[in-house]
């Protein structure tokens, strides 16, 4: 790690025989340079996480043609990003803006390539793209932090390869419930947040009967350590056990629901301790009512607990919390 300071110089298009430009964790300010399309036709990977970079994204960037990896997250990157970013080389598979003030809305062209999406800590507004439909391959979804007003997008439930769904912390609402009858659906997730939202109605029972990737044991002892590229190092912003913490790489053997901070009414449904995976569920801050099920017990598992803050009939665990 340095600790580079200063703008990036235009100087630096010139090596066009880059095949990866990692710039990230330094202290470079000023605006991303036009210029890296020049890079167009060997530059595999792009990273400038973790600066000072102001002002828009280049559409220049577009011309990367042969990019497999684009962050751009953790700087002062303002504006519409370009229409053309998300599908602009077929070979993309990482796409990380997060932590900018980027505006407006995502953008509906996207790489049928990619496996990590992350946008988080933005104020893109609007509703999800319906073409993430054609993302096939993607594994990690992860849109917390923005101004979306959407309902709960159950096409997404049809995705293959999904394990990380975040859509916490915007102005979703409605119930949350799925729009088929298969019982395939979302057959490999094992992150599903969708707290801090306006979501009501009983608890979505219908997808906890079928997360089958969270009720297999034997999913903990997979050989794939990671969630995520191979090539990349994949992060991510979850609330475990009541603390927000950013995990550098997200562990395959995490499995978790946050439904907290919505506006949940009705019984925990006995189908919840069936997810005998989950190392953390977190149900707090609803009008959950009735009484904690003996059920509960079965998730041998779990090392975060909150249930807090509900109208449960047992006095002494309305602030049950591990």
């Amino acid at each position: 790690m340095n600790s580079f300071q200063g703008t990036l110089p235009d100087a630096i298009c010139n090596l066009e025989q880059l095949i990866v430009l990692n710039l990230s964790y330094n202290s470079l300010a000023g605006k991303v340079p036009r210029c890296l399309g020049n890079f167009s036709n060997n530059l595999i990977e792009l990273n400038i996480r973790m600066n000072s970079f102001q002002g828009t994204i280049p559409e220049a960037i577009c011309h990367l043609e042969q990019l497999i990896v684009l962050d751009l997250s953790y700087n002062s990157l303002v504006g519409k990003v370009p229409h053309c970013l998300g599908n602009f080389s077929n070979n993309l598979l990482e796409l990380n803006i997060r932590m900018n003030s980027f505006q407006g809305t995502i953008p509906e062209a996207l790489g049928t390539n990619l496996t990590s999406f992350k946008l988080n800590g933005n104020q893109f507004g609007g509703l999800l793209p319906r073409s993430l439909l054609n993302c096939s391959k993607l594994e990690v979804l992860d849109v917390d932090n923005n101004k979306l007003h959407d309902i709960f997008p159950n096409w997404l439930e049809t995705l293959p390869e999904l394990q990380v769904l975040v859509l916490g912390s915007n102005s979703f609402h409605g119930l949350v419930r799925s729009g088929s009858k298969a019982n395939n659906l979302f057959p490999k997730l094992k992150i599903f947040d969708i707290s801090r939202n306006n979501f009501s109605g009983p608890l979505p029972t219908g997808y906890l009967k079928i997360f089958k990737a969270m009720m297999d044991v034997n999913e903990s002892k997979s050989d794939k350590l990671y969630i995520g590229g191979s090539i990349y190092d994949d992060t991510l912003e979850l609330t475990i056990k009541g603390q927000e913490m950013e995990l550098v790489k997200v562990l395959s053997m995490l499995f978790l629901i946050d439904l907290s901070e919505n506006k949940f009414e009705g019984e925990i449904p006995k189908v919840i301790g069936e997810l005998k995976s989950l190392k953390s569920l977190n149900l707090s801050h609803n009008n959950l009512t009735g009484r904690i099920l003996a059920s509960i017990g079965l998730l041998t598992n779990l090392e975060g607990l909150d249930l807090s803050s509900n109208n449960f009939t047992d006095k002494f665990l309305k602030k049950w919390q591990i």
